[in-house]
């Protein structure tokens, strides 16, 4: 059945929302109330700012590329680690002498002011002290400290890492420029840091190139020396063995050999193929029996073969038209019988001989793999006699070359590291320095608390959409009509009352909303067919609790207050309702007359509403499966339908039993019971499926249960103030 999507009206966008208005305004409460209160709990800081313009310096006086800078998409990023590296807030440190004037800065106070964000940090950093250290752990911490770093942490070294968690750097996009910025209660302090930390920056460039131009020309004359020695010994070793081994007059063969050994791999492989392919087929051969022979593709595919076989063929053919002229001992029939036979032995000769020929390559190809496995084991034995001595000087030779490159490129390095010495890899200038911030840049109350206002409408309709679109449940008759291709004959608001009120709303309240429903409903049922009503309807649901008594029930009377003789039949066996409905014994009934006991005992009870009969499910059988699939329920339907204008049967659902699908076999037509806010659209396609292999046509479904309000409507949206 196909489904048509549904163009989106802006009024289907309110509808979600006002379905959802509860949720959305929690969200949107929780939001603001949590922006407000974080930004009235943060403690004030003043950011100062320096703008630094660095490059990365490639000019080389040995170069040839000189002035050109290499793209390096990491140049920045290196850079903005060793700005917030510890050696530069330790510098810093020792500019300003924070050891002896940090404490006019911050002053201690006694009542300091509660501050939401250094709360939480002090609880997170609690936690994490009870969940990761103990006392022990802290003792074996502070003895390797000890051992390998010094007694105790310097105060310098703990002003300098409470620098940095205040240092931010950002590479300005599109250009060469970064901002280094510095947070702090003290608007001062924060301009003094910051402009100190470019002048540590640029001193820790400094020197870094010559910490690191110093080690490594220690490091390569030093490993120029060894290698010098390397390469002298590995020479006279090469000149040792040149002479005690004539290495040229082999080089020829050890260039010829690796030719002749691929060679006869690759014939022994093709040979070795050969072999296996010609043993599968004769062992498909051995297990094949003799009258089976011709069907081997080998043989079958044999030109001679394929001669012979339509030759006797043709020879069958002709017999079998001699056959309809000439009896079976007429010179004709005798003639060809001999002449088939003829070709038969024929045709079993050929096989014979096709056969044989198979047997005689296998053997053929079986001599040819070994001799040629001998010549290449001859040849791989004198490749390696070759090798092992010309090997030998192989390694020699590249041991010279590689110690004579290693050589020649460190002394090159160590004459190009003298010359450039001087020259520095980073270029860094101070483009604007800080200035004493006047304001605090974390005090926007008006700004923080517009974004809330922002951030709470929109995240809680986007919550409110994304959450609708997860929800896979019928809500109205228009989203199940459209997501399960499945016609609505009409939706039934939530009604009131007790159950048994419920269950004959348009005798209790003829005039309702609800009732009305009902009678919509009937008027749908007399479009349905051609013929008006159906003479007989199944009323089923995809599992208990959707309404399907409910709807039985009340569409029954709707259609008996029209003047329709009305039967109604409890098909449930399992879990009866309809004679508690209508305060009926349930002693008789369905059951009964599946069981075989006649029809017209007693079974139909009057119920009081005119035109209005229901047959209860009686006593509760053992089998209700095997009942409900008997041959009797076919006649039992007709039989209702002559003496009723309509026959309703409640039946069972369809997701728990297969009582409806058998029952469904019989009647003219099926409604499925859907309810609002509990069946899923997979629910209804689950039961389209299995009833749709039926011989008899799904009429369509009714929406049970449809609370309008919840769902962003007012009953008048679908009735109106006319019948209230």
């Amino acid at each position: 059945m196909e489904v048509k999507e549904k163009e989106i009206h802006l009024k289907d966008y309110l509808r979600v929302v006002m379905k959802r208005k509860k949720m959305i305004l929690l969200f949107f409460f929780i939001t603001v109330v949590t922006v407000v209160l974080g930004t009235i709990g943060t403690t004030p800081l003043y950011k100062a700012s320096v703008k630094l313009k660095v490059e990365k310096n490639d000019a080389n006086p040995l170069s040839a590329n000189y002035g050109y800078s290499r793209y390096d998409p990491e140049f920045l990023q290196t850079q903005t680690e060793i700005i917030r590296s510890k050696a530069v807030a330790e510098k810093v440190v020792a500019f300003l002498d924070l050891e002896n004037t940090y404490g006019s800065f911050f002053p201690e106070m006694e009542n300091p002011p509660f501050s939401l964000s250094v709360f939480v940090k002090d609880q997170i950093r609690m936690v994490k002290g009870w969940l990761i250290s103990s006392e022990e752990e802290e003792g074996a911490a502070r003895n390797l400290r000890a051992l390998y770093f010094g007694e105790e942490a310097s105060p310098a070294s703990v002003i300098a890492e409470a620098l940095r968690e205040n240092i931010r750097v950002a590479p300005v996009k599109m250009s060469r420029v970064i901002d280094v910025s510095y947070a702090s209660e003290h608007s001062v302090f924060a301009a003094l840091v910051v402009n100190s930390i470019a002048r540590a920056y640029i001193e820790r460039v400094l020197e870094m190139r010559m910490e690191n131009i110093g080690y490594t020309l220690d490091w390569m004359k030093k490993k120029a020396e060894e290698e010098r020695g390397r390469l002298e010994k590995s020479e006279r070793r090469l000149q040792e063995y040149l002479k005690d081994n004539n290495i040229i007059t082999i080089e020829d063969r050890i260039a010829i050999i690796p030719q002749r050994i691929n060679q006869l791999s690759a014939e022994l492989t093709s040979l070795e193929s050969e072999r296996k392919r010609l043993a599968t087929v004769l062992d498909m051969i051995a297990a094949t029996s003799a009258d089976m022979l011709e069907s081997i593709p080998v043989v079958a595919a044999n030109p001679r073969f394929q001669e012979v076989k339509a030759n006797l063929f043709t020879k069958e053919q002709e017999i079998l038209e001699a056959s309809q002229q000439y009896g079976p001992r007429h010179p004709v029939m005798m003639r060809l019988e001999k002449e088939i036979a003829a070709l038969k032995a024929n045709r079993d000769q050929e096989v014979r001989m096709i056969l044989q020929k198979l047997r005689n390559e296998y053997q053929l190809t079986l001599a040819n793999e070994k001799n040629l496995e001998e010549q290449f084991k001859r040849t791989t034995s004198e490749a390696m006699r070759l090798n092992e001595a010309f090997g030998q000087y192989k390694i020699l030779q590249r041991e010279v070359e590689t110690n004579s490159q290693l050589y020649q490129a460190l002394v090159a390095r160590i004459k190009e590291q003298t010359i450039t010495e001087q020259i520095r890899d980073v270029d860094v200038w101070v483009i604007e320095n800080a200035e004493v911030p006047e304001h605090p840049f974390n005090r926007g109350l008006k700004k923080n608390f517009l974004l809330a206002l922002v951030l709470g409408a929109f995240g809680g309709i986007g919550l409110a959409f994304f959450l609708e679109y997860l929800d896979n449940r019928i809500s109205l008759a228009e989203d199940a009509e459209e997501k399960t291709g499945l016609p609505v004959f009409g939706s039934i608001g939530m009604l009131t009352g007790d159950e048994m009120a419920r269950q004959k709303v348009l005798i209790e309240a003829p005039h309702s909303v609800e009732a009305e429903a009902y009678k919509a409903i009937r008027a749908s049922l007399l479009l349905a067919t051609s013929k008006g009503l159906p003479s007989s309807i199944m009323i089923t649901s995809y599992t208990s609790g959707e309404g399907k008594t409910l709807t039985s029930s009340n569409l029954a009377v709707a259609i008996a207050l029209s003047g329709k003789r009305v039967l109604l039949v409890d098909a449930d066996m399992r879990k009866p309702k309809l004679h508690k409905v209508f305060n009926l014994s349930n002693e008789k009934g369905f059951s009964g007359i599946l069981a075989g006991e006649d029809c017209k005992k007693g079974f139909i009870v009057n119920t009081g509403v005119e035109n209005l009969y229901v047959i209860p499910s009686g006593k509760k059988p053992v089998n209700p499966s095997e009942l409900i699939s008997s041959d009797l329920v076919k006649d039992m339907v007709a039989a209702f339908e002559k003496n009723f204008d309509v026959v309703i049967f409640d039946a069972p659902p369809v997701g728990l039993v297969s009582d409806p699908i058998v029952l469904g076999q019989r009647v003219e037509s099926i409604l499925l019971v859907t309810r609002s806010e509990v069946t899923k659209y997979d629910d209804v396609k689950t039961c389209i499926r299995k009833l749709g292999g039926l011989e008899t046509r799904i009429l369509g479904q009714i929406v049970n249960a449809v609370d309008l309000k919840k769902q962003g409507y007012s009953e008048s949206y679908y009735y109106s103030e006319y019948y209230k």
